[in-house]
């Protein structure tokens, strides 16, 4: 019988397959999940994207309505003004520190909350509106397959119907008058009014406890330093020139100030933004930190809210309106912040009246002696231009615009927007 033979492939080629095997295993796994994650990453870019502009949309709502009321604000602050000309306590006494912009409040107007909230019972006005948006939301849905064409592409009603947004936002507003303004001071063709800046500037350098900023520039010289920045010739004023006299030009160059700074010379023109302060010789970043909540570029007129203005203008303020700089009571820091919180008192607690009268009436019961006059020319009680700064956000995704606008009798100028 005869025998039969097998014939066996050798181990080590069996093996090299087996390898070959596995790698290409390896080499498929990695190129999927490769391209999975990248799908993943552009899916979560595209959803970032989307919330983006989500979010910015907001934020240019919430501009809208703090905008909105700004305009009709105007007869409004005249109930307000007239509470506080009679002393009537008021947490806050303007229309833009009262009203707190935000999503809740757009929600509150849509919902009817706000209205019953002040007492108004409109749950069946809302019931019906819900009801007539309900009924027309079937009737386009039925009409066009649940979609609604437009000529900027695909639109899906909101399921809420008007008003129902996703995610929230919320709106700062700054009364740019309730700051110390540089607006039109190396302008103004009066010298009187060149020195109210002046004199308020001084004011707000002089504690004691700013000493430390100004060892290598005096204050006079500071001041002096920015308005050779902004004023249009090229000759140095006298820092310590009298009031009747101040601001007119001197002698020297502007530019010797600026040898040590390349490339940074004096604007002779007015200021683009704040910051550019720090271009000024001797004005650094404490400086900033120490006086930028209470200087601004914008406002109108050098008069100061006193309806709105906070604690780092109201201290200027009194030493401003004092017949005397070297009073007493003045060359005590503890005196001062004393009396400024007696103001902010006052004003909340129902002290008297909050006005230019009411100001000085409550200086003279410190007691401080009172410059009339220079009082009265730069106290105020209203505010027509305003920075709002407008943040939402959507799915963890933010976005802020910042405009700064004149409003006065419904209209609306615009010095500057930003988005971010």
């Amino acid at each position: 019988m005869a025998r039969q033979t097998r014939s066996y492939r050798p181990l080590r080629a069996r093996g090299m397959a087996l390898l070959l095997v596995v790698i290409s295993l390896a080499l498929i796994s990695a190129v999927v999940t490769d391209l999975l994650v990248e799908e993943q990453s552009q899916y979560q870019v595209a959803l970032r994207q989307r919330d983006a502009l989500k979010a910015e949309a907001l934020a240019e709502s919430g501009l809208n309505i703090a905008s909105l009321f700004l305009t009709i604000e105007a007869p409004i602050q005249g109930y307000f003004t007239q509470f506080a000309s009679f002393g009537v306590p008021l947490p806050k006494h303007t229309v833009w520190e009262m009203l707190s912009i935000d999503s809740n409040l757009l929600g509150g107007l849509i919902s009817g909350d706000l209205a019953t909230t002040l007492g108004m019972d409109v749950s069946e006005a809302v019931k019906k509106r819900k009801e007539e948006e309900k009924k027309k939301l079937d009737e386009k849905m039925k009409e066009r397959e649940q979609k609604t064409r437009t000529k900027t592409g695909l639109f899906i009603p909101p399921e809420g119907g008007f008003g129902a947004f996703e995610g929230s936002f919320n709106v700062a507003m700054t009364d740019e008058e309730s700051k110390i303004s540089f607006r039109a001071w190396a302008a103004e063709p009066v010298q009187a009014d060149r020195s109210k800046t002046r004199k308020l500037l001084a004011a707000l350098f002089v504690p004691i406890k700013y000493d430390p900023l100004f060892k290598k520039v005096s204050r006079a010289e500071l001041i002096a330093n920015i308005y050779d920045y902004l004023d249009v010739d090229e000759v140095r004023i006298n820092p310590n020139a009298p009031s009747d006299s101040w601001g007119t030009p001197f002698g020297g160059s502007e530019r010797d100030l600026y040898l040590s700074t390349k490339g940074v010379f004096p604007k002779n023109a007015y200021f683009d933004s704040l910051g550019e302060l720090n271009l000024v010789p001797g004005f650094t970043d404490r400086h900033m930190e120490a006086f930028g909540d209470a200087l601004t570029i914008y406002g109108q007129g050098q008069k100061i809210n006193i309806l709105s203005a906070k604690e780092p203008v109201i201290e200027p303020l009194i030493r401003y309106c004092a017949q005397n700089d070297l009073e007493p009571n003045l060359q005590q820091q503890i005196w001062v912040d004393t009396a400024v919180k007696k103001w902010m008192q006052y004003k909340t607690m129902g002290g008297g009246p909050v006005n230019e009268a009411g100001f000085m009436q409550f200086l003279k019961t410190l007691p401080l002696s009172v410059n009339q006059k220079d009082c009265q020319d730069i106290l105020g009680v209203e505010s027509k231009n305003f920075t709002l700064k407008s943040q939402a956000t959507v799915n963890g995704v933010s976005r802020t615009l910042t405009l700064v606008a004149r409003v006065n009798k419904g209209e609306q100028e615009r010095y500057y927007f930003r988005g971010q």
